[in-house]
């Protein structure tokens, strides 16, 4: 059985949150016993691309950071006539779940990602016409996109 160490709690925080466009709101927040992933780099990470979260301290120094896949749905697979092809989801909306370790100090939950860029025109009126829409990547650094306070128990 692993040790657990600091770096590796026991128990873990499961929250829930839900999403409607870019509105983040923390719905639940429940202590489970499970073992966190070690710390992924906590400096040197301005200006990447992508999405992580953050727990830090009272003083806001990074106690943990993990990177991750974005768990808000940004576009979708749909059948094509050449297969499967990824579209833009217009009103994104949905609910999403992170289990972030509880570690002794961390008090803020600070949840980071890379905006996706709008659809935008590539040729003439008749050319977009007959291009299909294609999921928009996300190539800007990350900002941060949620704050939430570990303490309390909702928002």
């Amino acid at each position: 059985m692993p040790t657990t160490t600091p770096e590796s709690p026991r128990f873990a925080q499961r929250i829930t949150f839900e999403y409607d466009g870019t509105q983040i709101r923390k719905i639940s927040q429940q202590r489970v016993e499970k073992l966190s992933p070690p710390s992924h780099e906590t400096a040197g990470h301005q200006n990447q691309v992508g999405f992580w979260y953050e727990l830090h301290d009272s003083k806001g120094n990074i106690r943990y950071r993990r990177v991750i896949h974005n768990p808000m749905q940004v576009d979708t697979e749909t059948p094509s006539t050449t297969g499967f092809a990824r579209r833009p989801v217009h009103s994104p909306r949905g609910t999403f779940q992170l289990v972030v370790p509880e570690l002794e100090g961390a008090s803020t939950l600070v949840l980071f990602g890379s905006p996706h860029p709008e659809p935008s025109a590539v040729g003439s009126p008749a050319q977009e016409a007959l291009r299909p829409p294609i999921a928009r990547v996300a190539t800007g650094p990350a900002q941060e996109i949620g704050r939430f306070n570990l303490q309390e128990g909702g928002q």
